[in-house]
């Protein structure tokens, strides 16, 4: 894997699936009220979104593409 290549983890394994449910990052960032590129950094490993904004990407994934 490229050193620049995002993480394959549990956490952006599911900020990626929210992404393509909701339409996009600026999508999923006005949901969680947050910053697309506070999105970004998880995406890269650099931060993690804890656990509330997790379980809300979780919900999000559960319930599929709008």
């Amino acid at each position: 894997t490229p050193p620049d290549a995002a993480p394959d983890t549990v956490y952006t394994r599911t900020i990626r699936r929210a992404i393509e449910d909701v339409g996009g990052i600026e999508q999923l960032a006005t949901l969680l009220q947050v910053s697309t590129s506070e999105i970004e950094s998880w995406l890269s490993g650099k931060s993690s979104p804890g656990n509330a904004l997790f379980l809300r990407m979780l919900d999000v994934v559960a319930k599929g593409p709008r």
